[in-house]
């Protein structure tokens, strides 16, 4: 089997009970009720089919699009914080990703719905290609969501297996010409529908067992060792990867043990979290505890840090390094202001609008702050997953990384979990030595000493004090008859760090 297709609400995550409430709600604020009989003959159907259907027995007001708008409203302010994934269907993603089996969703949701669940439940990573009804014409019975999906993914409808929890998803995969493994609500596997599915798990997602499914897709260790080496392993890898339940438990054990004391870790303040992050993107966390404690005491709020100019900020980000990412907080500190209201945003793609905030810091800042789940891969991370996941291979990609990250994530405390990772992580370099050499990223560091970014620094920290001089001047001071002087001075202009007027060069 090529192809794994997940269908979301009440397969991958259970939503249910969150639908079921926001329907309630809205025709309560109508004064009406459904019958307990009438929710039965919904289960499985899309939105806008159950709205149409209400809405011809019970005369709801309002246009199809604009009742399911305000639906999607609803669902969204009331599944923040509380929608999970069925823990089974998480060790399933992990299974198949091992076995190097490519892996869609596909659903009925609109895509704002679909987007906003796969970021809160830290799915996004493990899924490259998802589909959603804004992506087809017709919705499910009608097989496009899922044949787009297999378009997407570029495999053939027959080397694909949907998993799908509604009768009409089943009906869909069916006529698509895919295998279907239902996992229908319990109490409702007796549906004629289900019938045509190659198997059927009762009592739904929560029940089912991931070597069941493995079978029925004759999935087993060969192809998961076959899996891995399509991934780019010249290694013949025969070592059992630990299930989520055994990884996180060494993980935790471990954590619980030996956990490091940090002063970033004692605090839940998003302006706090985000100082931290920054300041350890490429330093080591014990040159940042001092600098840290300082850097929050001279600008103990968001605010405070907005008004400060750069000279200030830069005199006390001395002795980090890397002064750019000092500029990019200040400047992100002001943008906050500006566009935020002074509050630290939660999303990922607001947090990825801040300078000098990446991938990492964004997701880093979300689960740190917020204690929200998300996706991200950091130096130590990235040393845990090598080294238990990637025995024996060269070359290992984030991108290989990161479904993985996201498959075995601690959704309920996603904060306490990275913590626990990232000790570990620096555990094990201590124990076996740094396994990042084998990861596709990996670039030693040169010297400091003799390098541009030495003269860079000095130029710096020479303006911090003196706030403008004359380049003649600077240089006498920084770098006297050096050939690296022009090349720093340049590239500190193109960067931002400073501003040239003539002769004269200061701070922006």
């Amino acid at each position: 089997m090529e192809a794994v297709i997940f269908d979301l609400d009440g397969t991958l995550i259970d939503s249910e009970p969150i639908y079921r409430r926001v329907d309630e709600d809205l025709f309560a604020s109508r004064d009406f009720s459904v019958p307990e009989s009438e929710w039965a003959e919904y289960v499985g159907m899309s939105g806008p089919v159950v709205m149409e259907r209400i809405k011809e027995r019970h005369g709801l007001d309002g246009s199809i699009d604009e009742l399911i708008a305000e639906k999607d409203v609803a669902y969204l302010a009331l599944a923040s914080g509380n929608i999970t994934v069925f823990s089974p269907i998480r060790e399933l993603i992990l299974a198949l990703q091992l076995r190097g089996v490519r892996l869609a969703v596909a659903t009925s949701s609109r895509r704002s719905i679909l987007d906003a669940m796969l970021e809160e439940t830290g799915l996004a990573a493990l899924f490259p290609v998802t589909v959603s009804s804004d992506d087809v014409d017709q919705p499910k019975p009608n097989p496009d969501v899922f044949l787009q999906a297999a378009r997407r993914l570029k495999v053939l409808p027959a080397q694909c297996c949907v998993i799908e929890d509604s009768q009409y998803g089943v009906q869909a995969a069916v006529r698509a010409g895919m295998r279907v493994i239902a996992v229908p609500a319990p109490g409702h596997e007796n549906l004629p529908a289900f019938r045509q599915a190659d198997l059927v798990i009762p009592g739904g997602a929560a029940a089912l067992r991931v070597t069941e499914i493995l079978t029925v897709l004759e999935l087993n260790a060969a192809t998961e060792r076959a899996g891995v080496a399509r991934a780019g392993s010249s290694a013949s890898v025969t070592k059992r990867h630990p299930t989520i339940a055994e990884f996180q438990h060494t993980i935790s054990e471990y954590y619980h043990r030996h956990r490091r004391k940090m002063p970033w870790r004692d605090t839940t303040n998003p302006y706090e979290v985000l100082v931290s992050e920054i300041m350890l993107q490429q330093t080591q966390a014990d040159r940042v505890v001092p600098k840290y404690l300082e850097f929050l005491d001279s600008f103990p709020t968001l605010g405070r840090l907005a008004r400060a100019s750069l000279q200030e900020v830069l005199q006390r980000w001395q002795g980090l390094g890397y002064n750019r990412r000092g500029k990019h907080l200040h400047d992100a500190a002001r943008e906050i202001m500006d566009r935020f209201d002074g509050t630290v945003p939660r999303s990922i793609q607001e947090l990825r609008t801040l300078p000098g905030v990446g991938p990492y810091t964004a997701g880093a800042v979300r689960a740190f702050a917020f204690n929200t789940p998300a996706v991200f891969v950091e130096t130590n991370i990235r040393r845990v997953f090598i080294h238990l996941f990637f025995p024996g291979r060269e070359s290992v990609a984030d991108r290989e990384i990161l479904p993985l990250v996201g498959a075995t994530l601690d959704c309920e405390d996603p904060r306490s979990w990275y913590y626990a990772l990232m000790d570990y992580g620096a555990h094990l370099a201590v124990i076996f030595g740094n396994s990042n050499r084998r990861s596709a990223h990996y670039q030693r560091q040169g010297p400091f000493i003799g390098s541009v970014r030495e003269v860079r620094g000095m130029i710096v920290r020479i303006l911090t004090v003196n706030g403008q001089m004359e380049r003649s001047e600077l240089e006498r001071h920084a770098a006297p008859e050096d050939s690296r002087f022009p090349t720093a001075i340049e590239g500190l202009a193109r960067d931002g760090m400073i501003r040239l007027e003539g002769n004269l060069v200061s701070l922006p």
